[in-house]
């Protein structure tokens, strides 16, 4: 029997009941620059912030956070619990996140991805984000043995 899923917009009046569930998923993939419940709750409060939650049933998969600031669309985390990759929800929770974009008239999506995260970079690739650059030391020690690199990547929308 197939699951149900389903993409929720995040707002204040919907979030209460993801928060928790989202910092795990933060902590899990994030370590110790993992956002707090408090931090999330701020960044849906954002007025400038879109967070989409993917469901499967009545369990969080994953999230995907952004900011639209004039035209560029900044995604900021976008996440999914180990058991669920793989299967499609980081690609849909991108397109969510482009569907608003296009909405918002961003003409943009940009995004920072650590240089060791070669599944992700794979992803964003095959999605059709290009490398725009690298930003040295983006990623402060997460326990992980020192600083990180990023790689800038961009995706355009006209």
């Amino acid at each position: 029997m197939k699951q149900t899923t389903n993409i929720v917009k995040l707002s204040t009046d919907n979030c209460e009941g993801y928060l928790s569930s989202i910092a795990q998923l933060e902590q899990l993939c994030f370590g110790r620059r993992a956002w707090t419940q408090s931090q999330l709750r701020q960044e849906i409060a954002n007025t400038f912030a879109i967070v989409f939650a993917y469901n499967l049933g009545t369990e969080l998969a994953g999230y995907i956070s952004a900011r639209s600031v004039a035209d560029e669309l900044q995604i900021s985390n976008i996440a999914v619990f180990p058991q669920y990759r793989k299967h499609g929800i980081a690609w849909a929770l991108l397109d969510m996140m482009k569907e608003s974009a296009r909405t918002l008239g961003n003409t943009v999506i940009e995004l920072e991805v650590a240089v060791d995260n070669v599944a992700a970079i794979n992803l964003y690739t095959k999605y059709g984000f290009v490398a725009a650059g690298t930003r040295r030391n983006f990623y402060p020690d997460d326990g992980r043995g020192g600083n990180r690199d990023a790689i800038t990547m961009l995706y355009k929308l006209v």
